[in-house]
């Protein structure tokens, strides 16, 4: 017994709890907001609206403290929107009618006059974050004693004339600004409380997101508060899919100060920003504070789903068709084998003649009843086993999952016609079928997915709703659209991931979350410990007055089914509009069937094939009609889970007399908190209203923890199949097999968060790389840390001491196809070390037979299944021997291994070994890295200058040979600097003039321009067509050299240091040498070094700009497919890392690991890439006579490709930029991105527009 209880609950007597205590001291602080009341009320609206700029300036001066600014941020917020949102509709044309004018005191009735005359004057007006004009009746002042004389008209806070937040709401405000989850029930207007704590928050100077559950509720919640936002100045917007929203406004969108939109919206803005090729297209710069609406809908139940933009990978639409057909086989034979098993199972010795060699009378039992009671998918390997059960696959429904077992892989094998795990034969087979038994097993149609348009549509498991545009991955989604397939799915093309998040880790970007809901005490553990979120419980503003009865449990699913109906039938003919919550779009279905057929009830459905209407059906589920046959009854409404969330079921006065809503649960969720969600829709603002759950034994919930005991349990009570009742023990039972799904479901979230942190630390990483490479910051820096890494590798490699020997070994492999010990190999000439080379080799041969014989032809196994026309295609291609299949019969395993030992034995002393001879070559490692650093920098450096003396370490030449390179290097990249913006242009120019001879004049301008602009020349354009192209690139490379060494230096000493120039002065001077924007308040903060070394940066900036754009292209290029390859490693190491547990190995472990170890491979790769190219690569312009810093294309200067294309990016980029907008795409269902690029022929006119063939023109240097 615990002691404690008892005391505990006597301090909580005295004490409350720790949330009673938080609440009362909200209360305090929202004493010190009322009282602010009186002085904000008599304020006029221009006065309010001077008020917020004053509050804004004083904290970004530091003059306000925290609370103060709190608490009057509240006030204003709380005025404005009773204002705005309230009264102000006594002039809104759809509300105008409802206002009785008449009634208005006589001198505030002109002044109503006046204004109505006021807005007549006006016209609709544009404003940032609405697609739509802002009305009229928006844009004029009202005067404050016309607001006031409305209050008095209407002294109670109800709509459409009064918008004035409760307490309870101001608390709940207080709550989102502290960065908590406030838990306020259904009806409690959440709505209005995010806006009071956005309001503060942008005074603050953050920008605020706001999420919610759809996009219908994006932009209802916004355009609702819109007008209490508009009049204090404050912008906000809503953003939706690109379907609904093209780019540019979207752009717009986020640059309001509060932002709308879905939590998938959000995620995949900031994915597709990071796949973006220009700053200026990324649209989602800042991520301050976030208010999320149904919090644990969004962070709770989808967090298991990622957020996952993918594009094409391959295409396996056969095999898919195929191993669907050998799932159906399989299926087949285990449907069988189940039948074979029941019967068995009902022999009335079966347990006494089982019984034994460890297996006891009990342990069977136990699994017969499983088997009887939930089937024969609830039974494991071992419990099959134990009763003699044949398994060609196992399922695991909890997990959804299913896999093959051994003799399911035999199955599969003989139907296929291979071999699943054998090299050389395809290899993917295992897993296409355990996907595609997966999806006949597990993911069944109508529950997990519904089919729509010939497409597979994914069923959301908590909500209902489709989530059109997503797929499952890893070939699931293909495995079920193959099994659809006869009902006219076609199977889309595999697809593999381009940028992903989770959930969970895009919401952590956040400065500052919170978050409201009806329901997350009972998830506040793990809002704490994955979001570091406290949950504050509000209490309701009018006590909850709505009876919750106690569950009805049946027997069956049909004795169930049709209490429901009867239910149902009786508060709806009683006048009470009946809300019906189901789990599965199938079983809303079933009901709405039973509904038509036997009563002929009329009814609405809102399921996941109705999503568009689910708000108006909701809005009306709280209402009366009359049916057809002139009865006056109350809607009834069937909804899978919590459809409709976010909509309030409004009540009529008739129904509110008649007892108000009626909630129907048709079973218990896996999570407590869901069936809370449902209850919660009645009984909102004091409304009355009822609930009750009706449950079977049969339902998946109890099936799946109930069992057999609680069965026995209500037969000793003497229940009878269409008997309801209701137990203290069923209860219990129930409550706790809730429990333990929704432990299983946090463990499932928290593993997907813990596997997701090798991501997270990689996608930050990557993604904060390509940032600054895409703001064209610190580019040369980070070139120069990749060209510092690569020479230290190399001279580490070249330098080694056993460098030559490990060369030895590698061309030894090449010759023989065997490897050798590097360290064996001991000798100054190829004469000394070729008999150990030969000796080692026959050795190793001898093992690799033995080896391979032994897996072709495994003594364990029967002589039939002996891969023998594998072994004969084994010693061919390796041995150059015809071993035929019927002379392999004829011979033992220990007769082939000698015969292929004696054939491989003869091989190796046949090849000759001369071509290890060059190894022994005196300075061979120094001549090799000469020979690397030539072909990576253009370098040359002779093998003796990198040698080291007699005399020196080791350690001493690594370090000296490493600093000569780098400095040689550094030479040739500054070189680079000074010389290639001058032959960019004169590229340029002189191509145009190639291209059309009229271009002359045009070229000779261009050319003036930029040297004028760039290096101060002076030139004319009579003078430039004096010289030659290599005159002027003498001349040019000149200037440039002057302007890098010492001229730059000059120009920011004397228009920077000297004089002590204001802040202001030097901007101008800045941008009107160099053309460069420099922020006035930034250069005004910082110290004069600082500042003079932020203008020299940005001056060199524009010095080697075209060697910036074209470094950006590269980088770009290189980092986004380098890490599009790594995402597609990272899935595949996903997918297999569970093998490793059977190694005894954690998973997680071993998947941190590798994915570290992969992730220092790809930007090893993404290192050596960039040091390839930096120095070859260049822009050839496509000149069509127009301005020098439009459309260019990059292409390497030798005959190879290197993806250096196009100025935004190659088709690749621009495909999986197609691809990333359409993620999420709502309604738009969009299967397959194709760019098309329309190529031109080599005999086309030329784009150019010069009239010539473009193989004449553009074409020739193409």
């Amino acid at each position: 017994m615990n002691v404690f209880s008892p005391v505990t609950g006597a301090m909580r007597k005295v004490f409350g709890t720790r949330n009673d205590r938080l609440v009362k001291a909200y209360y305090r602080r929202v004493e010190q907001i009322n009282a602010l009341e009186d002085r904000i009320r008599p304020l006029t609206d221009q006065q309010l609206r001077d008020r917020v700029n004053e509050l804004r300036e004083a904290f970004k001066q530091g003059e306000s403290r925290d609370n103060d600014l709190l608490y009057e941020g509240f006030a204003i917020m709380r005025e404005s929107l009773d204002r705005n949102v309230g009264i102000r509709n006594i002039f809104h044309p759809d509300h105008k009618a409802k206002f009785d004018v008449s009634k208005l005191p006589s001198a505030v009735q002109k002044m109503y006059r006046d204004v109505e005359a006021e807005i007549a004057t006006k016209q609709p007006a544009p404003v940032m974050g609405q697609l739509e004009m802002v009305p009229e009746h928006l844009q004029v002042d009202i005067p404050v004693e016309l607001y006031q004389a409305v209050r008095e008209m209407y002294p109670e806070s109800r709509p459409p004339f009064r918008c004035r937040p409760f307490d309870v709401q101001l608390i709940g405000g207080m709550v989102l600004h502290e960065g908590r989850i406030a838990e306020m029930k259904t009806g409690e207007g959440k709505t209005i409380v995010a806006p009071l704590a956005c309001f503060v928050a942008v005074i603050e100077g953050m920008q605020c997101h706001v999420v919610t559950v759809n996009d219908y509720l994006v932009q209802r919640d916004r355009d609702w508060v819109f007008p209490a936002f508009y009049r204090l100045g404050v912008t906000v917007g809503a953003i939706h899919p690109y379907h609904m929203l093209p780019e540019p406004e979207k752009k717009k969108m986020y640059d309001c100060d509060i932002v709308y939109g879905t939590n998938s919206e959000f995620g995949f803005d900031y994915l597709r920003d990071n796949m973006k090729l220009r700053h200026s297209d990324q649209v989602q710069r800042r991520r301050d504070f976030c208010i999320v609406d149904e919090i644990d809908s969004i962070l709770i139940d989808e967090a298991r789903t990622p957020l996952i933009i993918s594009g094409p990978a391959h295409d396996d639409a056969p095999q898919y068709v195929k191993a669907n057909l050998v799932a159906e086989q399989l299926a087949a034979l285990q449907r069988q084998a189940n039948q074979k098993t029941a019967q068995r199972l009902r022999e009335p010795d079966f347990v006494k003649n089982h019984t034994g060699g460890g297996v006891t009378a009990g342990q069977l039992e136990k699994i017969i009843a499983k088997f009887k009671d939930l089937g024969p998918d609830y039974i494991d390997e071992k419990e099959a086993g134990m009763i003699g059960h044949t398994q060609y696959y196992v399922v695991k429904r909890e997990q959804k999952q299913a896999n093959m077992t051994p003799l399911g892989v035999e199955e599969a094998q003989k139907i296929v016609g291979t071999r699943f795990y054998v090299v050389g034969n395809d290899m993917g087979w295992d897993h296409l079928i355990n996907q595609a038994v997966r999806a006949h097993a597990v993911y069944e149609k109508d529950r997990e997915y519904v089919v729509q348009n010939g497409e597979v549509v994914i069923v959301d498991e908590f909500t209902g709703r489709l989530m059109v545009g997503r797929q499952w991955s890893d070939g699931l989604h293909q495995a079920v659209e193959a099994k659809e397939a006869k009902h006219g799915v076609k199977i889309k093309q595999e697809t593999q991931t381009l940028a992903t998040i989770t959930i969970q880790n895009f919401f952590k970007l956040y400065r500052r979350l919170a978050g409201m809901t009806g329901t997350a005490v009972t998830e506040s553990t793990e809002f704490m410990e994955i979001y570091n979120l406290d949950v504050v419980c509000i209490p309701t503003n009018v006590p909850v007055i709505r009876d919750d009865a106690n569950d009805l449990i049946f027997l069956t699913e049909g004795a169930k089914w049709k209490a429901i109906i009867e239910e149902i039938v009786e508060k709806a003919e009683a006048g009470r509009p009946v809300l019906v919550g189901t789990t599965s779009v199938d079983k809303s279905q079933i009901l709405s069937e039973m509904l038509t057929k036997k009563h002929g009830l009329d009814h609405e459905v809102l399921n996941a094939k109705q999503h568009e209407r689910e708000a108006h059906i909701v809005e009306k589920a709280g209402q009366q009609h009359v049916d057809n046959r002139n009865r006056t009854i109350g809607a009834v409404t069937i909804a899978t889970n919590m459809a409709g969330r976010g909509t309030d079921i409004k009540l009529s006065k008739q129904v509110r007399d008649a007892g108000g809503l009626h909630i129907v649960g048709t079973e218990r969720h896996e999570s407590r908190r869901i069936d809370n969600q449902l209850r919660g829709r009645a009984g909102r603002q004091g409304d009355p209203g009822s609930s009750r759950f009706f449950i079977s034994m049969e339902d998946d919930l109890m099936k799946m923890f109930a069992g057999k005991s609680t069965m026995k349990a209500l037969s000793m009570l003497g229940m009878q199949e269409d008997d309801a009742i209701e137990h203290k023990w069923i209860t219990r039972s129930v409550e706790r097999a809730q429990r333990k799904v929704e432990e299983r479901n946090f463990e499932i979230r928290k593993n997907l968060l813990e596997y997701d942190e090798v991501m997270e630390y990689q996608r930050n990483s990557f993604y904060g790389t390509r940032q600054m490479v895409l703001e064209g910051e610190a580019i040369k820096g980070l070139i120069f840390d990749y060209l510092a890494e690569a020479i230290e590798d190399a001279v580490g490699t070249y330098m080694d001491p056993h460098f030559v020997q490990s060369q030895i070994s590698e061309g030894v492999k090449a010759l023989i196809g065997l490897g050798i010990d590097p360290s064996k190999l001991r000798g100054d000439n190829l004469s000394e070390i070729e008999p150990q080379i030969r000796s080692d080799a026959k050795a190793d041969v001898r093992q690799e037979i033995e080896i391979t014989v032994g897996e072709y032809m495994d003594e364990s196994m029967t002589e039939e299944a002996w891969d023998l026309k594998g072994l004969s295609q084994w010693a061919m291609s390796r041995f150059s021997v015809d071993l035929k299949q019927s002379k392999l019969r004829q011979m033992s395993p220990r007769e082939i291994m000698e015969d292929l030992t004696v054939h491989a034995h003869e091989l190796i002393d046949r090849k000759p070994l001369d071509a290890l001879d060059k190894y022994f070559q005196p300075h061979y490692a120094e001549q090799e890295l000469a020979i690397w650093a030539r072909n990576k920098f253009g370098l040359e450096i002779t093998a003796e200058e990198l040698a080291g003396s007699d005399n020196e370490r080791a350690g001493d030449t690594q370090q000296r040979v490493a600093e000569l390179i780098y400095e040689r290097a550094e030479q040739a990249y500054i070189r680079r600097e000074i010389e290639y913006p001058v032959t960019f242009i004169l590229e340029m120019v002189f191509g145009a003039v190639q291209q059309s001879p009229d271009a002359t004049a045009w070229a000779a301008d261009q050319l003036v321009q930029w040297a004028n602009r760039r290096y101060d020349m002076g030139w004319t354009a009579e003078e430039v067509t004096q010289h030659n192209g290599q005159q002027l690139h003498a001349m040019l490379v000149e200037a440039s050299e002057k302007w890098h060494d010492e001229k730059l230096d000059a120009w920011v000493e004397q228009n920077v240091k000297t004089g002590n120039l204001d802040a202001k002065t030097i901007a101008e001077r800045v941008k009107d040498r160099w053309g460069v924007e420099l922020d006035v308040e930034e250069l005004e903060e910082l110290e004069d070094d600082d500042r003079t070394a932020l203008v020299r940066d940005k001056a060199a900036g524009v010095l080697r700009a075209e060697l910036t754009q074209l470094e950006q292209y590269v980088l770009l290029q290189i980092l986004d497919q380098s890490w599009k390859d790594h995402l597609y490693a990272m899935d595949q190491l996903k997918d297999s890392i569970g093998l490793r547990g059977f190694a005894e190995k954690d998973p997680k472990i071993e998947y941190k690991a590798e994915g570290a170890r992969m992730f220092q491979s790809m930007l090893r790769g993404v290192r050596d890439k960039v040091t390839d190219m930096i120095f070859k690569a260049r822009l050839t312009p496509q000149v069509q006579m127009r301005n020098v810093y439009e459309k260019q294309q990059a292409q390497h200067e030798v005959d190879q490709d290197l993806g250096v294309r196009s100025t935004v990016g190659t088709e690749q980029q621009e495909a999986d930029l197609a691809a990333a907008r359409n993620a999420g795409a709502g309604e738009r269902q969009v299967t397959q991105t194709i760019v098309n690029t329309d190529k031109v022929g080599r005999n086309d006119p030329c784009p150019c527009g010069s009239g010539k063939k473009y193989k004449k023109c553009c074409g020739a240097s193409a």
